[in-house]
């Protein structure tokens, strides 16, 4: 009996101590107390407001300009849950390093949730040795960063210790991804490029890593070497890209070596190497990419990209062929090679004759070779423009069928070739009913309509297109487009397409009124395609203000949304202070991207 009322006491004091849990949880939220009764809820509750701000990015456009000395975006104190943040600073806009001081202090004042910061800095920006002391002060405060993008422009003034210190700062983070541009003319050194990797600290951590040298960044032999010994130490690494600009290896067999130390990484899994013109990589180099990219045995992904004068003759490119053959793993390959050779009918007879096998497609288009893996995730990227469209017929064509994912690029068109774009669109969707995925580009096209050939598409049911149209060169000319495109007929126009799955519009006009766009396209989707079309929008806005209502109503149409605000606008004050809720309450499992473009900042 004693047992019995001693185990009834301890249920109770159990339940109590449960209770008195209960009642402790307090949650501060937007300066509101909510108070918790139901603890395993509360507990859901945190675990999907955590994924809701996983998915928060907030990203700063500055752009030189004259205006207020500090931006107001960096004064806010809204930023605690930022998981990912990127920050672009246009050419020109800093007097001082001091400026940039700003900017680093606003990286060190958001949460420790921030695990993906993306930085981009324009050309002539005089960063100096201080601004990049800043950043790494910045960076190392950040423990749980994870994704690190760094480009620095042109005229930078980076020196060799600029890069040491960053390489220091590194060092205090677990970074599992890590990617650096370093465009031309910024004083780095052979030394430079070696202290960023002998500082660096991080190697264990290390699972994808991207290079790019700009022009006159010389690599030399120590930093070849240095980067060949930190890559002996990423044991993690999966996905490594380097690109070497004009000019930047000095001495071949420093390359070699280079590649030799990564037969050491066995589990590598994509490789992308873009060499572009001027280095003298020659038939020794063009046989050390071979047996680089053999050796390596979980290798699933290849991108080669040769630029031209790179002394490459054509027994280098047989070699490199060879190599590929070779790949037993191989899922996918992307090749590109710039052609200062000249390819007779015997020489492509013998690379078919080479190719034989049948898991290899083999393509000439125009003065370019390219040839692919012929698997089933292999995307074909094609950018055509007046120079090499008639060099397309229909036997090359018929080859696209293998294909599982298709990109279209358009490029440099004019009105009198329109028709014949029509036709050769028609022609692709004729010859890939197959392809589940297809890509149709619009790109920086000077006076043709992208809606003429929109219209003109055959409504082809098997595959689920994805249509771009990227900004162009003269939006204010081509806003009698836009307005078609959006007006009463939108509806009808998109009803044939309604297996799409995704339409982008960028539209960067000033006159275009972004009030009859959300009516017309709204319109849209609820009569003709509600429920089939997921959309991701980037609308320019010019002026007005954008306030929660305007939120309100386009998170109940897409599941994908990019917000840049333009300086002319008004960004509402309740609009970043209620973030949070707007996840909660209206977004739920979607994405939803802010930008706010600043272009007014420094004195």
């Amino acid at each position: 009996m004693e047992i019995e009322q001693q185990s009834e006491n301890n249920a109770n004091n159990k339940m109590e101590i449960e209770e008195q849990k209960l009642e402790t949880i307090v949650i501060q939220h937007q300066n509101q107390l909510i108070y918790a009764y139901d603890y395993e809820e509360e507990q859901e509750r945190q675990k999907e407001l955590e994924q809701i701000r996983r998915k928060l990015i907030f990203q700063i456009k500055l752009n030189k300009g004259n205006g207020a000395s500090v931006p107001l975006i960096f004064q806010n104190q809204y930023f605690k849950y930022l998981t990912g943040l990127k920050i672009l600073i246009g050419s020109g806009s800093q007097k001082s390093s001091n400026d940039f001081k700003y900017i680093t202090d606003f990286i060190s004042k958001c949460g420790q949730k921030l695990s993906n910061l993306d930085i981009d800095i324009g050309n002539n920006n005089n960063l100096k040795e201080t601004s990049v002391q800043q950043l790494s002060q910045a960076l190392a405060k950040q423990q749980e960063l994870r994704n690190l993008v760094i480009k620095i422009g042109q005229y930078n003034k980076i020196k060799d210790q600029s890069l040491a210190l960053l390489g220091q700062a590194l060092s205090c983070t677990k970074i599992q991804s890590f990617s650096l541009t370093l465009y031309g003319y910024n004083d780095i050194k052979y030394s430079g490029i070696g202290g960023l990797f002998y500082k660096w600290g991080c190697f264990q951590y290390i699972k994808q890593f991207q290079l790019d040298l700009g022009l006159n960044n010389n690599m030399g032999s120590l930093g070849l070497i240095g980067m060949g010994k930190a890559l002996q130490k990423m044991k993690k690494l999966q996905q490594l890209s380097i690109t070497f600009r004009k000019k930047n290896i000095k001495n071949i067999q420093d390359f070699i070596h280079l590649l030799a130390n990564l037969k050491h990484l066995k589990q590598i899994r994509y490789l992308k190497l873009i060499i572009r013109e001027e280095n003298e990589i020659g038939y020794d180099g063009a046989l050390a990419i071979s047996h680089c990219i053999q050796n390596i045995p979980n290798l699933i992904g290849v991108h080669l990209n040769f630029g031209g004068a790179n002394n490459i003759n054509k027994d280098g490119f047989y070699q490199i062929y060879k190599g590929i053959q070779n790949c037993k793993n191989l899922q996918s390959l992307e090749f590109y090679q710039k052609d200062d050779i000249i390819w007779g009918q015997k020489d492509f007879q013998v690379l078919v004759d080479l190719l034989r096998d049948p898991i290899f497609t083999f393509i000439k288009v125009n003065d370019s070779i390219l040839f692919t893996y012929n698997f089933m995730d292999i995307t074909m990227i094609m950018d055509l423009d007046e120079t090499n469209m008639y060099d397309l017929d229909h036997s090359i064509i018929q080859k696209f069928r293998v294909f599982r994912k298709f990109k279209f690029g358009l490029t440099s068109w004019t009105n009198k070739n329109q028709n014949q774009l029509s036709g050769l669109v028609n022609v692709f969707l004729n010859n890939t009913s197959n392809i589940p995925q297809f890509n149709l580009i619009f790109g920086d096209a000077e006076e043709y309509s992208p809606i003429l050939i929109y219209k003109s598409l055959p409504p082809v049911q098997a595959i689920q297109p994805v249509i771009e149209f990227e900004n162009q060169k003269k939006w204010k000319e081509d806003y009698k487009m836009v307005s078609e495109f959006f007006d009463d007929d939108f509806g009808d126009v998109l009803a044939i397409y309604i297996n799409f799955y995704r339409l982008c519009l960028k539209i960067n006009d000033p006159n275009f009124s972004h009030n009859q766009f959300l009516s017309n396209l709204v319109k849209a989707i609820n009569t003709t395609m509600a429920k089939k079309l997921s959309l991701k929008i980037l609308a320019l806005i010019p002026e007005g203000d954008v306030n929660g209502r305007f939120l309100n109503v386009l998170s109940g149409v897409f599941n994908e949304m990019l917000l840049l605000v333009r300086p002319e606008s008004y960004l509402e004050k309740i609009v970043i202070e209620s973030l949070d809720n707007f996840y909660i309450e209206y977004q739920k499992d979607k994405y939803f991207e802010i930008v706010y473009e600043q272009q007014k900042i420094f004195n």
